[in-house]
């Protein structure tokens, strides 16, 4: 991701705007997109 989107939030900071692109695939197709996003995210 070179120069991503961002969006700033209400508090002040930044978090880049992310796009799946799902909207013609399968059922498996987006669940396994959305696992491997989840996995790269830190939900702390």
């Amino acid at each position: 991701m070179a120069n991503p989107t961002v969006i700033k939030l209400q508090d002040g900071n930044v978090m880049p705007q992310l796009g799946l692109g799902v909207w013609q695939a399968s059922n498996e197709e987006v669940i396994t997109a959305i696992q491997k996003a989840r996995s790269g995210l830190s939900l702390d």
